[in-house]
């Protein structure tokens, strides 16, 4: 009998054991799916933001680019009017502009009376567009110095366009017309499209005034030219620029990352609003499903271990022991073997950097330059596409070396490297550095009067830096003299002959007084060293 007691009771002592595991695995269940839970909509915060800022720099880049192309031919007005060949030359420079900046559409220059006198579109000069809002807000605005950002308009042909334009000023100060620029709806939608990571998430661009310009998916309720009169994206403010909020839309619950663009450096007038959001519950579709298998998982365990019990006590709750120490031995050599991986992969990646990089300037160097001429030659010859190269030179640099010493060499060479990562805005154009003070830019797919155009760009552009180099010219600073060559390659031709031509063209450049850009001639026949 007492034996049967015993026996009774070690029984229902390992019942009851059995009981506290299973209640114990049921706790630690819940308590790790609801910190996953909370650990889910955390990271889902973090992309968004991470897709605002990423979407805030291309736009920042693609702003700034226009701004400057708008100065440049706003500066070379007077120049135009004073040799009476507005029309002519302006048109010449605003196709350049136009067929070499990604996402532009079309650039103008519109005289006081709103009369359309020059444009990359030769079909609509002499429009009037006196009456157009664009025009007569720029007209009627004394804040001075702005890069006016317009409410987005569908255009002659039914298209919907964002403008951007800067005032012209006459020498008394007064308003003298606007240059323009209009944006391909496309492009930006290229632009938010790459910032979809899952299928369910929206993505909006709208002006400063809640108007939208585009949303994707497109929907009819968010149609291009509504007003945006709901939501996180119509809180924001200047001195509130991000937001981030759960809100209910169309029955549905959604995170939503809103943000102002207006960056200071710009001087926009308005901003443009940007907004990200996810349904929730597509966010929480994983968990949901992870979860459900692990309450499976679960109640598999409590069967399995009832009928263990039932067939072996003791044996049962040992084997779940061992079973449990070798998943966690596995699970921490799993992530120590993870941890070794990806520090591998950073070292091959930094190596592959370091072997293509050159060390001071931070640009690519010659080896870098030689593989990227044989790939795009290659691509040209192919495609029947011209490719223009650019060989830059310091004027005078070894008397600055000599003059200030190593290091402000070194702090030369740097900023130049700059001025080129600047100005070489388009994605397959490559900056790199030659070797000492000599400098190579690859333009593919870039006629010989546009890389000339941009060598011109370049040279201004470092003159404007004005470092110091007293021993160079009357002006005591650094140039440069750059050489420019283009060709269609021909199944004859080879790419050194490309790079000799430049060489030539530079020390045409260097013998005609340097600080200037020379071209070579025109190729004609077999092109060869």
């Amino acid at each position: 009998m007492l034996r049967a007691r015993l026996r009774a009771f070690r029984h229902f002592s390992e019942w009851l054991l059995l009981a506290g595991i299973l209640i114990a695995v049921g706790g630690a269940l819940w308590w790790g799916r609801y910190h996953e839970h909370e650990a889910v909509k955390g990271r889902e915060q973090q992309r968004l933001v991470a897709q605002v800022k990423l979407l805030d720099a291309n736009l920042y880049r693609q702003l700034d680019a226009l701004r400057r192309a708008l100065g440049s031919i706003r500066s070379s007005i007077p120049q135009w009017q004073e040799e009476g060949k507005l029309r002519e030359r302006a048109a010449s420079r605003l196709t350049a502009f136009a067929q070499t900046m990604v996402g532009v559409r079309g650039l103008a220059i519109i005289d006081k009376q709103g009369i359309i006198v020059a444009s990359s579109n030769p079909s609509v000069v002499g429009r009037d567009v006196s009456a157009r809002p664009y025009f007569t807000r720029g007209a009627r605005d004394d804040r001075g110095e702005l890069l006016y950002v317009n409410s987005p308009v569908k255009n002659s042909q039914n298209l919907w366009l964002l403008t951007l334009s800067r005032k012209v000023v006459d020498t008394q100060g007064q308003f003298a017309g606007l240059v323009i620029a209009s944006l391909d709806r496309e492009e930006f939608q290229i632009l938010l499209a790459s910032s979809r990571y899952s299928a369910d998430m929206t993505v909006t661009l709208a002006h400063g005034d809640r108007v939208n310009f585009m949303t994707l998916p497109e929907s009819p309720h968010a149609a291009p030219g509504s007003q945006i009169s709901v939501g996180a994206i119509t809180r924001l403010t200047a001195s509130q620029p991000f937001a981030l909020a759960e809100e209910e839309r169309e029955d549905t619950t959604r995170l939503v990352a809103a943000y102002r663009v207006q960056p200071a450096g710009l001087n926009m007038d308005k901003p443009l609003l940007l907004e990200l959001s996810r349904s929730m519950a597509g966010m929480y579709a994983e968990w949901k499903a992870t979860t459900a298998a692990w309450v499976a998982g679960y109640l598999v365990l409590v069967l399995f271990s009832v009928l263990g019990l039932l067939v072996v006590h003791g044996r049962r709750r040992e084997l779940k022991a061992i079973a449990l120490r070798n998943e966690r031995t596995l699970r921490e050599k799993n992530r120590a073997l993870e941890a070794a991986n990806q520090l591998l992969e950073a070292q091959r990646t930094q190596l592959q950097s370091m072997a293509f990089m050159d060390g001071l300037t931070g640009i690519a160097n010659r080896r870098h330059f030689d593989e990227a001429l044989s790939r795009e030659w290659q691509h040209c010859r192919r495609k029947q596409l011209p490719l223009s190269l650019l060989v830059l030179d310091l004027d005078h640099f070894k008397q600055l070396n000599d003059h200030y010493g190593h290091q402000a060499g070194d702090t030369c060479l740097q900023q130049v490297a700059q001025v080129l990562q600047l100005e070489l805005f388009r994605a397959h154009d490559l900056a790199a550095r030659y070797g000492g003070e000599e400098f190579v830019c690859l333009l593919p797919e870039c006629e010989l009067e546009e890389a000339r155009l941009k060598a011109e760009q370049i040279r201004m552009a470092i003159e404007a830096c004005a470092i110091p180099n007293a021993t160079a010219n009357a002006a005591g600073i650094l140039t440069a003299s750059i050489g420019v060559a283009c060709r269609i390659p021909q199944p004859t031709d080879n790419a050194e002959a490309l790079i000799s031509h430049a060489d030539t063209a530079l020390y045409r450049a260097k013998a005609a007084g340097r600080n200037c850009v020379a071209t070579a001639a025109p190729f004609v026949g077999k092109l060869t060293p």
